[in-house]
């Protein structure tokens, strides 16, 4: 917010928020992040400014923190080159790191970016491979197979961040409703909202009430889960991590800032995840970006979709001659190879920039309820996908949008993993808004939304 109240640019601050979380080593991003098989930290990152132009970078030893990488690519990829040669906007492995080099940026030892957090689970799960490895060559002497890790590693359920995530749901015989709505509430609330193990008012008493024009949210000054949609001042800015680790689901009617649920919470919680942020600069301009270490043990050389334009990131700006100067952002985290198949974050863009979803025979149908396009978009695209569905590894995602226009600005977020944790914060907010979202028990999507009116 700094740099953004000084006039810098939507991208300036995108980078300058992911640099802080790509410093902490609780994220799975820069510092801290997961290692490689090979035991080195291979960085992803873009960013994807108002225009829908991006850099990116993939698979990047020895930089501590990709997202600058990624804007330095970025950047470059705009000035012109000597014989008509195209700049790239996207360069992996030694390439990308020689190009850092090559421009004044610092590379370091690969020692500088393990914690020794990321280095226990390198070693654990070394030692959990080796054994699953064993127990697919009979032998007299395997050996057991007994923790966590090791479930998630034969089930081959890694993704960005959430081994074995979302939990699988009973079936509507075990008694779970099939109708979104008339699943409980997880617990989810912005500061000075009250969360209840009772249904939203809103819920409970009928349909949504549909939007007085297109384009503006239908959740009529609730999120999908009862809370409070604050009403801010001037341009947005918009900092999130992406879903942490498996935890257990709060209980219904705990509030998120009573002090024994938060240190009971701490205890759970172990987040090492693909940090994003999506930013909206004083000349009304947005701005995203993504950065992540990829899942653990992955291959030398895999690219996650923290790299990939339309993956991870899109934006889709604004139309010179669109009266309501209308553009989308988003940013996904998740099953990373189940996120390419779908394309995620140009599709979750789409569908908010349009007002559209998923309808019988695949085809494109109005909605303008983001409530339930959300939640199709979770169901539908993603985990309905024809190439998802089959697929042995489990599909996970989250998502943070922002959709911005000449009546305001709308913060979204929906995932189906165990938890979502977010921060935002607007102009005239004397403090970041934050909160951990939690799926909840036989929950299917979790969701909510922030307004920040500008007329």
């Amino acid at each position: 917010m700094m740099f953004l109240k000084n006039g810098a640019s939507a991208t300036e601050a995108v980078e300058a928020a992911i640099k802080c979380l790509e410093d902490q080593e609780i994220t799975n991003a820069g510092f801290g992040s997961n290692l490689n098989i090979e035991g080195i930290v291979e960085g992803d990152a873009t960013i994807v400014d108002h225009l829908g132009r991006s850099g990116a970078c993939g698979a990047c030893p020895g930089i501590k923190n990709p997202i600058s990488l990624a804007k330095m690519i970025l950047d470059h990829s705009c000035r012109p080159l000597s014989l008509r040669r195209v700049p790239p906007n996207i360069l992996v492995g030694v390439g990308a790191k020689g190009f850092a080099e090559e421009h004044g940026m610092t590379s370091t030892l690969n020692d500088n970016l393990i914690s020794r957090n990321a280095k226990e689970r390198f070693l654990r799960w070394t030692e959990d491979l080796k054994k699953a490895e064993s127990r697919l060559i009979p032998a007299p002497t395997a050996c057991a197979l007994d923790s966590a890790s090791t479930a998630a590693t034969l089930t081959g359920t890694w993704n960005e961040g959430q081994p074995d995530s979302p939990r699988p749901l009973r079936n509507a015989s075990q008694g779970i409703p099939q109708n979104p709505l008339d699943l409980a509430a997880p617990v989810f609330q912005f500061p000075g909202s009250h969360t209840s193990a009772k249904r939203p008012k809103n819920l409970s008493d009928g349909p949504i009430p549909r939007p007085t024009r297109r384009g503006e949210p239908s959740f009529d000054g609730q999120s999908h889960d009862g809370t409070a949609i604050n009403d801010g001042g001037l341009p947005n800015a918009v900092v999130a991590q992406l879903p942490g680790e498996p935890v257990e689901a709060s209980d219904p009617g705990q509030e998120l800032g009573n002090p024994d649920v938060y240190k009971e919470t701490q205890k759970k919680d172990k987040v090492t995840d693909t940090v994003g942020a999506v930013a909206i600069d004083l000349k009304g301009r947005i701005a995203a970006g993504s950065s992540s270490g990829g899942i653990g043990m992955k291959h030398t050389g895999r690219i996650g979709p923290a790299a990939l334009v339309g993956v991870g990131t899109a934006v889709i700006p604004e139309d010179a001659e669109d009266p309501d100067r209308t553009s989308v952002a988003a940013v996904t985290s998740g099953t990373g190879e189940h996120m390419a198949t779908t394309l995620a974050s140009s599709k979750c863009a789409e569908r908010l920039f349009y007002g559209t979803r998923r309808g019988p025979g695949g085809r494109n149908i109005e909605e303008d309820d983001e409530q339930i396009l959300l939640e199709s978009f979770i169901m539908d695209d993603f985990m309905g996908h024809p190439g998802v569905k089959p697929s042995p590894t489990a599909g996970a995602i989250g998502v943070m949008a922002v959709k911005k226009d000449r009546g305001g600005i709308w913060f979204y977020f929906a995932h189906n993993t165990d938890s979502f944790a977010l921060a935002s914060m607007s102009t005239f907010d004397r403090e970041p808004l934050c909160v951990m979202s939690r799926l909840g028990k036989d929950r299917r999507v979790s969701q909510g939304a922030r307004k920040i009116r500008l007329d």
